[in-house]
């Protein structure tokens, strides 16, 4: 046989397959970690609203005691007015 033939059945059958395999893995893994970039930006800004929403949520919860505490107040009528 001739170097000609053994050198290019070499790159043919073993260093191709193996560079395709390089690029195709390279764009999955990158095509996915976009995916996961945006559902972590979604999840961030989910948990910025709840945080922000339970400062509200813990005044209510304060206020909804109060009342039981004091059922005959008449300032109790005006504390959900803002």
């Amino acid at each position: 046989m001739n170097t000609k033939t053994i050198l290019l059945k070499l790159i043919c059958f073993s260093i191709l397959p193996i560079l395709a395999l390089l690029i195709v893995n390279f764009l999955i893994k990158r095509h996915f970690n976009k995916k996961f970039n945006l559902n972590k930006r979604k999840t961030i800004n989910r948990k910025s609203f709840i945080d922000g929403n339970t400062r509200y949520n813990k005044k209510k919860f304060n206020r909804n005691k109060y009342r039981l505490k004091n059922l005959n107040r008449k300032k109790i009528k005006n504390l959900d007015s803002k």
